[in-house]
């Protein structure tokens, strides 16, 4: 597997040596500002205790405050916050929005704890992060394995130990009801229709009346994207998650799909509950119900297994779940015009290369451009915040479709100047971490 910091640093040595950066501003940006571990311990339900490990990476405030995610995932590395952090920093330089990047990391497996569990395991990181963790330092967000619920333990913990009141701008993505904003929870899903039909039509990409969708991941953002593309009448004809996938030629309905999963959702969290307040042994719990909720099995579509997922043809493609999900390895076996990157880093070096092999003419949307909109509905919430004032739902959706319309313009702006080599990737690169050098510029670094 590519390991992503590698592939962030490669593709900042391009896009620096483009841009002719002054070798202080390089050495500035190549390397993050603050990049630590730290471990903790926490207690399980039966009272035992668990040790933790965090990374948290701080990589460029030369732009503004530093802004990430905080993701919960058994497999997560150091050099994965790391690349999330400096591809944040170039993200929110993209959208004109006044962070930098940060990240937070924690190796853990959120569906094999209880909600209880999590909430102590949340709050001990918290205390832990208080160095960093300040409306004007470091404020995150929810990521991967993450959700509102986990903002809100971040919130109420941060505020008790700060002993000066609530401080709701410490952390965004949170619920409605501690001043969360309007549109974040399904901002990224829906950024992801607003830019591909932008570039659809700014780019005169020619498409059929009712163009093919895959999605690669079912979480937050894979589903909401499903809908948002399902709604505007595009044919989904195929969704991957970790149980498996689903293709249906004639299309999936995505409203009986969600409704098949949150049954399985509904089953799930009470088996996690008996297990931790009855004391029940998993093994007397059914395993359908232990079973993650998954889009397999789904009865209106054939079940496939995930590698057969890559092979099904489509007009769009959308890797919605974890980095390096496109390699050199599957990348022909694609067959799509499109593919707009819902997570981070989905398309590894060597995947982009195979994929235009395959097709040459296949235009791949980053995911610095792509996914953008959840960072900026939550700079959007964060000024909500600091303002003591809300946006109506409505308000935000225009703003945010007038960012990233605003975004995707000056991307491809810069992709038509020829500098990026005809990538979408390289063009908005060089969009982002020129915004961060002159802000470095305009500072006398």
């Amino acid at each position: 597997m590519e390991n992503a910091y590698q592939t962030a640093l490669q593709q900042f040595e391009e896009a620096a040596h483009i841009l002719k950066l002054p070798k202080s501003l390089y050495l500035r940006l190549r390397e993050p500002e603050w990049a630590t571990e730290t471990n903790f311990v926490f207690p399980m339900d039966d009272g035992e205790p668990k040790l933790a490990r965090a990374f948290v990476v701080l990589h460029s405030k030369l732009n503004g405050y530093f802004k990430g995610g905080v993701r919960y995932d058994p497999n997560v590395t150091f050099d994965e916050v790391k690349a999330l952090a400096m591809w944040m920093t170039w993200k929110t330089a993209l959208v004109n929005v006044p962070f930098g990047g940060g990240k937070c990391g924690v190796i853990c497996a959120p569906a094999e704890h209880s909600n209880e569990e999590l909430k102590r395991l949340t709050s001990n990181l918290t205390r832990r992060l208080m160095p960093f963790l300040s409306p004007h330092i470091y404020i995150p967000a929810p990521d991967a394995g993450t959700n509102e619920q986990v903002m809100a333990w971040i919130f109420d913990e941060y505020s008790a130990r700060q002993g000066i009141g609530d401080c709701y701008n410490v952390v965004t993505g949170k619920p409605l009801r501690l001043r969360g904003s309007h549109g974040r929870k399904e901002a990224t899903g829906r950024g992801l229709r607003i830019v591909a039909q932008r570039v659809i039509s700014k780019m005169g990409l020619v498409m059929p009346e009712k163009p093919r969708v895959a999605i690669q991941g079912y979480g937050n953002v894979g589903s909401v994207a499903a809908q948002e593309f399902y709604d505007i009448g595009m044919n989904i004809v195929a969704i991957c998650d970790k149980g498996g996938a689903i293709y249906n030629e004639s299309g999936i309905s995505i409203p009986k799909l969600n409704e098949y999963m949150a049954q399985q959702r509904i089953a799930f969290e009470e088996a996690k509950r008996i297990i931790s307040t009855e004391k029940t042994a998993r093994r007397d719990i059914p395993n359908i119900a232990l079973r993650e909720p998954t889009v397999a099995g789904f009865p209106e579509a054939e079940t496939r297994n995930r590698d057969a997922f890559w092979s099904i043809p489509s007009d769009i493609l959308i890797p919605a779940a974890l980095e390096n999900a496109i390699t050199e390895s599957n990348a022909q076996e694609i067959q799509t015009l499109l593919v707009i990157e819902g997570a981070n880093g989905p398309v590894t070096p060597g995947g982009e290369k195979g994929l235009l092999k395959r097709n040459p003419y296949c235009i791949i949307v980053p995911d610095i451009l792509a996914n953008a909109a959840g960072v900026l509905v939550s700079y959007f919430e964060y000024v909500q915040n600091t303002e003591w004032y809300s946006w109506t739902r409505t308000e935000v959706y225009e703003k945010m479709e007038a960012k990233m319309a605003e975004a995707t313009d000056r991307t491809l702006e810069a992709y038509k100047k020829g500098q990026a080599k005809h990538s979408l990737r390289m063009a908005s690169y060089l969009v982002g971490i020129e915004q961060v050098a002159l802000a470095g510029k305009d500072r006398g670094k």
